[in-house]
């Protein structure tokens, strides 16, 4: 009586033990700040590492490629390269939006990309690159200058934001 009692007991915590995980991790399944998504614990930890995403924008017309507040002449470049390189992110399928906002607030274009983690990396990464046209667009036609916005999304959430400021 006494064993069916303590293995009764220990079920019992067992489950509760259980039941509180999956509802502290049910909690946590969305991009935690910085963008990670899902409930990221390395090494047993109890700590969600978020992931990042590193975001270099690249002037195709003389390959200058800046990180932060990037200034670009509507003259002289033909196009952006925006490159996102993603860490920390956990396997399984992702979708990551990068959004063009102009100075008035008005998103100007957005661009879509699914990409994988495969199962074998824990805490994977990802590079995902996307071409934005700048000459004979509307950008360069109405002369749209001054701060423009870059939001990157991961999952659905912003993971990162940046400046760019087009001079005519």
């Amino acid at each position: 009586m006494r064993t069916s009692k303590r293995r009764s007991l220990l079920n019992s915590a067992f489950f509760t033990a259980a039941l509180g995980g999956l509802l502290i991790a049910g909690g946590c399944a969305g991009i935690q700040p910085g963008g990670g998504s899902g409930s990221n614990l390395p090494g047993g930890g109890n700590t969600p590492v978020p992931a990042t995403a590193a975001v270099s924008i690249c002037d195709s017309g003389n390959s200058k490629c800046q990180t932060a507040a990037a200034t670009y002449s509507l003259a002289t470049a033909p196009d952006l390269n925006i490159a996102v390189n993603w860490t920390n992110v956990t396997a399984g399928n992702h979708s990551q939006e990068i959004r063009l906002l102009m100075p008035n607030g008005n998103v100007y274009q957005r661009f879509q990309n699914s990409f994988l983690v495969p199962a074998s990396d824990t805490m994977g990464t990802a590079s995902v690159s996307r071409f934005i046209p700048i000459m004979g667009t509307f950008i360069a036609q109405r002369q749209i200058t001054g701060g423009w916005k870059l939001e990157v999304s991961l999952d659905g959430k912003v993971a990162t934001t940046g400046d760019l400021q087009f001079n005519p």
